[in-house]
């Protein structure tokens, strides 16, 4: 007995370890968005199991569906073609200024348009800094919350330093989903004019799309929706596979159909739409017909992945390394019609430095899925495969990297090896067509470390900001008001162009401005595109005389003296947390002191300095 139960125990933490070995972690915050007010942000279906959204955070808004069928809605094989591509796909990041139960407010206006009406998917993912402002390295698989119809099917990350990918990126199946089957019906013979229906047992369920369903009429049938593969109708024809970048492939013909197909349509082509600011997640997979119970639905679409750090790296040996956005292969049918596979997603790459070690190579990928086969002697309808979807670098391709977007192939029309039947139209393009590198514009904003400000006796304001990394940057953008929402310019900083090295910037506002005092940042690339990073508000009743930065900091320190007169004498002296003096070198310039803790335990300081006859104690971390 006792063997029995060491064996047991010893299967027991096999499993346990295996599960460890497979789990993946979200890492993100969803919800819904039900309107938009100036800053304000009204909100639905909150998901915080996985992270919270805070104040002085940043995160993604994107317009996941919109209207974009317009009149295209006549049962004919027109049905569900894009009409007016609206804001569909359009994203930015934004931050978050103040958070109520069902609202957030943002620090600046968006500025995109983005819908929320019943056609429209609109949601906010939250946008975490995984090292905070330092170096991060992953302890487990990343994944995002799959898309339900409202929120998800993305996961956004930041990393101000070095991302070291010890584990494996994965949205494959998280984006737009796969059409159910239809219910058994043998009914009609080949009723190839179901092009849009209610009816569920004529047709399966179309695939979904950037184009939200909301009329029963339009969700079964062989057309497709937008992006997203269409139905196979009576009788079991297959479904079409989704689309992205390239348009799916149709659903086989059906049980002897030959001459009045009722394969699905592939889901269009959204190729000439995408750009580093609007991005698509995988379409749907259409459903098959079935009459006999053993018929398969569609499946989903890949996800979005946006990465943001200033260096990747890997480190060997390893068996490699994944991130992947791949459409899921459809599945097998039997004496009945295949679902149609899923249009892979979308990854970007916002990172200007890659250090892949050829012992830990990284495969990225962003394919469409397989159609199902139908597995039976007789002829019926496989499911088309997915179209591939859209890679995208900043900068060249990295090394020690393979990449790649195929489209999926469709299945086979019956069990013959080799295929000797396969569905008539196969997903559109070339392999690789989805993929990019040096996009020229950064979607995705400078990576801010710190933006302070400090006044001075005589009333003038130093602004000073630093940045972990920066692409294609132009110049910065200075702003005051007085009241937090009238806004005034009062001068521009050349920017750094591209850099992967730290910068600090500094700026004097001599206006002696009134009591309360707000300052804006923002950044414009080469291209024009400006983004908002980040608001600080000051108050000339408290009139600060030092400023430490950045703070928190990972080794590189710098220490303001705004009001110090040349005769007077500085002493500067550190002590950890236990109260113990740090010999540290303090670097005089000026009014600054820079010093180093490079080689010091991270945790909290204590910076005491002495400037003329006053005594100052200022908290420092040390990340």
């Amino acid at each position: 007995m006792l063997t029995i139960v060491r064996l047991f125990l010893s299967v027991f933490i096999l499993m346990l370890f295996e599960i460890n070995l497979n789990a993946q972690s979200i890492i993100n915050a969803y919800a819904k968005v039900t309107g938009i007010s100036g800053t304000t942000i009204t909100l639905s279906d909150i998901n915080e199991s996985y992270d919270t959204f805070v104040s002085g955070e940043q995160i993604i808004i994107m317009q996941m569906q919109d209207n974009v069928i317009g009149l295209n809605t006549s049962n004919d094989s027109n049905f569900g073609a894009l009409d007016n591509i609206q804001s569909a796909g359009l994203y930015e990041v934004a931050t978050i200024s103040t958070v109520a139960p069902s609202a957030i407010t943002l620090t600046a206006a968006l500025k995109n348009p983005y819908h929320t009406g019943s056609n429209s998917s609109l949601q906010i993912i939250s946008f975490p800094d995984l090292g905070a402002g330092g170096d991060y390295a992953t302890t487990s698989d990343l994944t995002a919350f799959a898309w339900n119809g409202n929120i998800g099917g993305i996961i956004a990350l930041q990393v101000g330093g070095v991302l070291t990918l010890n584990h494996n990126v994965n949205v494959d199946g998280k984006g737009f989903r796969g059409g159910t089957v239809s219910g058994n019906d043998g009914t009609v013979a080949c009723y190839a004019s179901t092009w849009t229906t209610s009816n569920t047992g004529y047709a399966g369920e179309k695939g979904e799309g950037i184009y939200k369903i909301t009329d029963a009429n339009y969700g079964h049938g062989r057309a497709k929706i937008i992006n997203g593969g269409g139905a196979g109708a009576i009788h079991n024809g297959g479904g079409g596979g989704g689309g992205n970048v390239t348009t799916g492939g149709e659903g086989g013909d059906g049980w002897n159909c030959s001459a009045n197909p009722v394969g699905g349509q592939g889901g269009i082509a959204l190729d000439s739409y995408i750009t580093s600011g609007r991005i698509f997640m995988g379409g749907g997979g259409g459903g098959a017909h079935q009459n006999n119970s053993v018929g398969s639905s569609g499946v989903n679409g890949g996800g979005i992945i946006l990465i943001k750090a200033n260096e990747i790296t890997t480190s060997g040996p390893c068996g490699g390394r994944i991130i992947s956005a791949n459409g899921i292969n459809g599945n097998d049918s039997g004496n009945d019609g295949s679902g149609g596979a899923g249009a892979g997603g979308t990854i970007i790459f916002s990172v200007p430095k890659f250090s892949i070690d050829a012992a830990c190579t990284l495969a990225v990928s962003a394919s469409g899925g397989n159609g199902g086969s139908a597995i039976t002697a007789n002829i019926h309808g496989a499911g088309g495969g997915g179209g591939q979807g859209r890679i995208m670098f900043t900068v060249a391709q990295p090394g020690n990297t393979s990449v790649s977007t195929n489209n999926g192939s469709s299945g086979c029309n019956n069990d013959s090896n080799p295929c000797n039947s396969t569905p008539g139209q196969q997903p559109t393009g070339s392999n690789g067509q989805g993929v990019s590198d040096e996009i020229g514009s950064d979607p995705l904003p400078v990576s801010l470390l710190y933006f302070n400000g400090v006044i001075g006796k005589s009333g003038y304001v130093t602004l000073r900001w630093g940045t972990r990394s920066e692409l294609n940057n132009d110049f910065y953008t200075l702003e005051r008001s007085i009241d937090g929402s009238a806004w005034e310019v009062i001068g521009f900083k050349d920017g750094s162009g591209t850099t992967s090295e730290e910068q600090n910037y500094d700026y004097i506002d001599d206006s002696r401005g009134a009591n309360a005092l707000f300052y804006r940042l923002s950044q414009t690339d080469f291209n024009g595109r400006s983004e908002y990073l980040k608001t600080i508000s000051l108050s000339n009743w408290e009139k600060n005389e030092m400023l430490l930065y950045p703070n928190p900091g990972k080794g590189k320190f710098a220490l303001l003296i705004t009001n110090q007169a040349d005769e007077d004498n500085i002493t500067i002296e550190l002590f950890d947390i236990m109260g113990r003096m740090v010999k540290v070198e303090f670097l005089h310039t000026g009014n600054k002191v820079s010093f180093q803790l490079e080689n010091e335990p991270k945790g909290v300081y204590m910076l005491k300095v002495r400037a003329g006859r006053k005594d100052s104690l200022l908290k420092l971390m040390l990340e």
